[in-house]
């Protein structure tokens, strides 16, 4: 049975052929094909054309593998193992005073290492096709193979296979769900791609065996653009990713049960998707284990912009001792071996993104649907709430997403708050996991005070507020109006000429310690202002001292707002925040039963259906 096949790069797709192929002359590498000169050697220990033994020995059945290749010319080839380790005390720092630039080449310099050994494996041929059988499985790491040319040579592909009883193959049937808002291009890109090289195509394993469900928020894509009865357009209320995700949730795995999905993946609107991804899925849930039929499969997230950096490969949301920060193996360059190696490494995570989650239908029903977040720290939740499950993440399962424009609105902030603690609230929360919580909270809330950034210290306060009322305010409260009323709330970003500002002014130095630097802020307010403007980096916390007005500077977008000092404004927010807090510690208990209790309502299939205003279906 196939289990992985050798995949050539799209070109235009994907434009880096050093996910796929490791090679000198990289213009020998096409769509179909790759061209190996006379003396020149061609490594499959790639992103793509790799095998994760260790991964797939652990969450399958696998028990025997072979590779087959279709190959032309006299040949040497020879087999690797390779296992990669991680430097968690370097990632931990994270990016430091260094620019994202530099702390990308840190990482892939001094961020992880690797080892290999060359392997056996017994040789035979098989019509045109050579035929790799190997010796030894190992349980951690890759396997690939390098193809030495004696002769000019060419690969037109192959495939790992294995010899397995497919009766006892695990049924598979996904249903794809997309939320979109207002991205009509990217939507009828992907779904048609879908379409065209899936459902469509006679040769896909999986054409008979996928459908597409799209939550359109913006309700603005036309049901003609897709010509197909598999796939099944929602016009939906705007109510963000959780609203619309869920959406799909219960279209596909509960008011279409009848059809019998094993499985949803949740994709976001603005990705691109490589086909090749869903079908490198299917033939892993084919031959999962009992114990790991209910976990959720991740995908890693690559930039679009630079197709071989990845920006995270499940994250953890309460970072511990042994763990690499929240995104694990941010910015490794999988176009090199050890990267690839060291990505196999097992993190602790507790969930993963929803710009490509495949969640299996046994863990869905009408009383474990997401919570109604609107948008940000739905997929945290609902990955805690089912980490009991396992996660899975695969070398092969990406996709790219196009990098954050660096320009966050102030109404994020909002979300990240409150829905940080109805996450919290509405699970078991210890008294120390409460404290560690509000610790971050208090954190960001000092750091936007001292930089005079009061617009996101009122939506902090604002957000706290907003949890204290409880879930029926929660409930009762209009998702769309509120959303209205933040969405104005935002940033003016100028240049630095604009400002009047040069780049050597901005200071790029973090103050020691916190609690001094408040205290310090806060006396400095008492005093007259003596500068007129000063330049600090928006990624470090530094001392204004008396300056007016501060220009907050984006280093990766160039770009900078200004923030004006306002004593009054200042003292104030303190004050109000300081009493939001003492109220929230004075209402603990009850908030954490009220939260705990109003969970089983809101992740219920009643709620959300009058929720989102569709029709119940027995």
């Amino acid at each position: 049975m196939l289990i992985q096949p050798i995949l050539f790069p799209p070109k235009k797709l994907i434009n880096e052929p050093g996910l796929f192929f490791q090679a000198k002359d990289a213009q020998n590498i096409t769509e179909d094909k790759v061209f190996i000169p006379a003396g020149s050697v061609l490594s499959l220990g790639t992103y793509f054309n790799a095998f994760s033994i260790g991964k797939w020995l652990e969450y399958t059945d696998l028990d025997n593998l072979s590779l087959a290749l279709d190959v032309n010319g006299d040949v040497e080839i020879e087999a690797y193992h390779a296992i990669g380790y991680v430097n968690y005390p370097l990632l931990q720092g994270g990016i430091g005073r260094n620019t994202e630039e530099e702390y990308i080449q840190i990482v892939n310099s001094q961020g992880y290492s690797f080892k290999q050994q060359k392997v056996p494996f017994s040789f035979s041929r098989s019509g045109d096709k050579t035929i790799l059988n190997f010796d030894e499985l190992y349980t951690e790491g890759i396997l690939f193979i390098t193809i030495k040319a004696i002769t000019d040579t060419t690969l037109y592909g192959g495939h790992y296979f294995s010899d397995i009883d497919e009766a006892k193959l695990n049924s598979v049937k996904i249903a794809i769900g997309i939320c979109t808002f207002k991205r009509e291009e990217a939507v009828i890109g992907n779904v048609n791609r879908i379409l065209n090289e899936i459902i469509n195509n006679p040769e896909s394993p999986l054409k008979d065996n996928l459908e597409v469900y799209i939550s359109d928020n913006g309700q603005t894509l036309d049901a003609n653009s897709f010509k197909s009865d598999k796939v099944h357009l929602f016009p939906n209320p705007n109510l963000g990713g959780s609203g619309g995700f869920t959406r799909t949730m219960i279209e596909a795995m509960i008011h279409d049960k009848a059809k019998d999905f094993t499985h949803i993946i949740f994709m976001d609107d603005d990705i691109l998707l490589y086909t090749a991804v869903l079908e490198r899925t299917l033939y892993l849930l084919q031959l999962l284990k009992e114990k790991y039929k209910k976990a959720i499969l991740g995908a890693g997230m690559f930039m679009l912009e630079i197709q071989w950096l990845q920006q995270e490969l499940g994250a953890l949301y309460k970072d511990e001792d042994k763990a690499p920060g929240k995104a694990n193996h941010k910015f490794f360059d999988l176009r090199q071996t050890g990267a690839v190696a060291a990505n196999e490494v097992i993190n602790p995570t507790n969930y993963t993104g929803w710009w490509y989650a495949c969640i299996p239908a046994s863990i869905i029903n009408t009383h474990n649907l997401p919570l109604p977040f609107f948008i940000h720290y739905d997929d945290v939740e609902y990955g805690l709430r089912n980490l009991y499950n396992n996660q899975i993440f695969m070398n092969g399962i990406c996709v790219w997403h196009p990098a954050p424009v660096g320009k966050n609105p102030l109404w994020i902030t909002y979300y990240d708050v409150r829905n940080r603690l109805i996450t919290m609230f509405s699970r078991n929360l210890c008294k120390e996991d409460f404290k560690e919580s509000l610790s971050k909270i208090n954190k960001m809330f000092f750091l936007k005070i001292i930089s005079y950034d009061y617009g996101n210290a009122e939506l902090i306060i604002a957000a706290i507020q907003d949890f204290i009322k409880g879930p029926e305010a929660f409930i009762s409260r209009d998702a769309l109006l509120l959303h209205k009323e933040l969405l104005p709330k935002k940033n003016a970003y100028i240049s630095l000429d604009k400002a009047g500002v040069k780049e050597d002014e901005i200071v790029n130095k973090r103050f020691g310690n916190l609690k001094k630097a408040v205290l310090i802020q806060t006396l400095c307010n008492i005093l007259p202002a003596k500068d007129k403007i000063r330049a600090i980096s928006m990624r470090y916390y530094n001392i204004p001292y008396t300056a007016k007005k501060l220009f907050v500077y984006n280093d990766k977008i160039k770009e900078g707002f200004i923030n004006e000092r306002n004593q009054k404004k200042h003292l104030k927010l303190v004050y109000s925040f300081l009493k939001v807090q003492i109220k929230l510690r004075y209402n603990y208990k009850n908030l954490l039963k009220n939260w705990q209790d109003a969970r089983l309502t809101l992740t219920g299939l009643s709620f959300w259906e009058r929720y989102l205003g569709i029709e119940h279906k027995d």
